[in-house]
């Protein structure tokens, strides 16, 4: 049975830090956007919905990257190596 490389390695528990990041991130930005208030409350206004929308977005350009982003960046370096 051939054996895998420290690089392939590396990669696998990459990916999978990856997934198990975006799904965090995924739940916390549902939790962050009250989504779970939204299904309880179906009077919420459209327009106060789409106004915090756009303050959420001018405060991710401020943000320093996700962890799923780094962990991208860490893909992409070792695999151009």
């Amino acid at each position: 049975m051939p054996t895998e490389t420290d690089q392939k390695l590396l990669a696998d528990a990459l990916h999978r830090a990856f997934l198990v990041n975006i799904i965090a991130e995924a739940e916390s930005h549902l939790e962050d956007e009250g989504f779970d208030s939204e299904l309880e409350d179906n009077d919420m206004d459209s327009s106060s919905a789409s106004s915090s929308d756009s303050s959420h977005e001018s405060s991710l350009d401020e943000e320093m990257p996700s962890t799923s982003e780094a962990i991208l960046n860490a893909i992409a370096e070792l695999y151009s190596q």
